[in-house]
Order: structure tokens, then C-alpha cells, then sequence
């Protein structure tokens, strides 16, 4: 991969990653709803829920109505595949809750 297509590809990824910080925290349940491909997985711990309209039920109820929160997560780390065609990401997050209590970190 070109060293310009390779740097716009980690920058594409890290700014999708923060987006979805931000849409979450601000409760943008149709930005957020846009992020996903039909496909989408998200899966935590043993739970996953499949499919871009399941993980945006989940998403969108998995906290009560009027919670306020924040996402704050580092640099993100992107490898890129070999066929340039499949990435993994990699970030450290603290969420900090409505009681501003750091209640997540992984």
C-alpha cells in the first residue's frame, strides 16, 4: 500500500473510532445508526449482538434515559492488513459516567 493511502486509511479509521465515541455520549442514535454496515457486530464479553438494528437497540437502551457519560480514549492504533482491504484497531478508553466516577477502563 502507498505510504499516503496507508496514512489516510489510519486516519479514516481513528476518526471513526472518536466518532463513535461522540456519538454515543451525545445520544445521536441516527449519526450513530449511519456508522455501521448492515453486517456490524458488537460484542462484549460473551454478549453480541448482530446486525447494524440490534447492536443500535442495544446501544441506544443499554443506559438509562438522560444518563450523561463520556468516552475519552487515546491515539488509536491501526494495523493495517497486508491487502489493505481489513484493519484492526486498537485503544485505550476511560468512561466517565454521570456520577463522574471512572466506572470503565479497558
Amino acid at each position: 500500500m502507498d505510504p499516503i493511502d496507508r496514512l489516510v486509511a489510519v486516519q479514516e479509521i481513528s476518526d471513526l473510532i472518536g466518532r463513535y465515541c461522540m456519538l454515543f455520549d451525545d445520544e445521536d442514535w441516527a449519526g450513530l445508526h449511519e456508522l455501521w454496515t448492515e453486517e456490524a457486530a458488537f460484542v462484549v464479553d460473551d454478549a453480541a449482538f448482530e446486525g447494524r438494528d440490534e447492536l443500535m437497540r442495544f446501544l441506544s437502551t443499554c443506559l438509562p434515559a438522560g444518563y450523561r457519560s463520556k468516552h475519552m480514549i487515546s491515539r488509536p492504533i491501526v494495523d493495517l492488513g497486508a491487502d489493505g482491504a481489513t484493519a484492526r484497531a486498537r485503544t485505550d478508553v476511560v468512561w466517565i459516567a454521570a456520577n463522574f466516577e471512572n466506572t470503565i477502563v479497558g
